[in-house]
């Protein structure tokens, strides 16, 4: 069974790396012909609720950093231990880092009871509101069959002290192969991500405000 498993992940990253490529290979992963690009949304998370303009605490979402090779528009798939390549004609539909940051703050909003998350450009009328960092090391498709998200975040206050910090990692199965599902298991994996850091903040005993000690 592990080896039919296997088979499959390696047949299903196949056409993957044939569509990065624009390759045409036998099996209708690709075609001869070069077909107009295919744009893609990552948004997880719906709008936070307007309860969180009546928040207790506040907190600054700083931008997000994304790895070097994640910044094009073309989606990334990792083809060997240490390949990558972005695809030609499957796109980010928005800027990457602009869609991580939105479904960030959305899913903070509803997953922090209390807390209001601001943009980096946002109003902050409350003084010494901490400052949280994300960080997305990987964001991509990988050879075996799986969508992989990984980065780290810190939660720093007005004066740059950290005050949480932590790592996430997360791997997401491709239901079948191509884009869409590469981007499904993505977002998935994201989607895990996301609430690892809510349930991160939430175990360290965080509630937001300038007043928080350690």
């Amino acid at each position: 069974m592990g080896w039919i498993q296997r088979g499959l992940r390696r047949r299903r990253v196949g056409c993957l790396a044939a569509l990065v490529a624009g390759a045409a290979v036998a099996g209708g992963c690709a075609s001869t012909s070069v077909p107009e690009p295919t744009y893609y949304l990552m948004t997880t998370t719906s709008a936070g609720s307007n309860q969180q303009l009546a928040a207790e605490h506040v907190v600054r979402l700083a931008p997000i950093e994304l790895a070097a090779y994640l910044r094009g528009d073309g989606i990334v798939v990792q083809t060997g231990e240490s390949t990558v390549e972005q695809a030609r004609q499957h796109r980010w539909a928005e800027d990457l880092a602009s869609q991580i940051q939105r479904d960030l703050r959305r899913g903070l909003a509803s997953q922090l009871p209390g807390v209001r998350v601001v943009p980096p450009r946002g109003t902050l009328p409350e003084a010494g509101a901490p400052t949280l960092s994300v960080t997305v090391a990987r964001f991509q498709g990988r050879f075996d069959g799986y969508a992989v998200v990984a980065g780290d975040w810190r939660l720093c206050d007005s004066e740059g002290v950290t005050r949480a910090s932590g790592a996430f990692y997360q791997e997401d199965a491709l239901g079948s192969d191509g884009y869409r599902a590469l981007v499904a298991s993505l977002k998935a994996a994201w989607a895990e991500a996301l609430g690892n850091i809510a349930s991160s903040l939430r175990a360290q005993g965080w509630r937001g405000g300038a007043g928080d000690s350690d």
